[in-house]
């Protein structure tokens, strides 16, 4: 079985508790044996389940959306003038396209995010 690539080692991922009742314990154990894997690794399939990435449609949406948020608050001209440019390439694209134009976007919101502020 191939490791997928953009999956961290599991020396990477730092160890999360989980208090539950017992009777929810012996659950998620039936169902660990049941698909051959560790506890851990039942729950971490479970929530993957209920938590799925979001598909590139979506993350273009989620853009789209912070978009019209930034913009209903007024933003001075020049950032309007951004947030206009990139809702109307993102409308314009095909959902490939806009997938990739988000995840322009969002990889440069993080960035910024992450720079000191002078």
């Amino acid at each position: 079985m191939s490791q997928d690539d953009s999956a961290p080692l599991t020396r990477d991922i730092a160890p999360f508790g989980v208090r539950m009742p017992p009777d929810l314990k012996e659950r998620v154990q039936a169902a660990a044996k049941a698909n051959s894997r560790s506890m851990n690794a039942e729950i971490v399939a479970t929530l993957e389940e209920k938590y799925p990435r979001p598909s590139p449609d979506d993350l273009a949406a989620m853009l789209l959306t912070f978009l019209e948020y930034s913009a209903a608050r007024n933003p001075p001209p020049n950032v309007m003038a951004a947030i206009d440019g990139i809702r109307r390439r993102l409308e314009a694209a095909s959902p490939d396209e806009a997938n990739q134009i988000a995840e322009h976007y969002v990889r440069e919101l993080a960035e910024d995010l992450e720079r000191p502020v002078d």
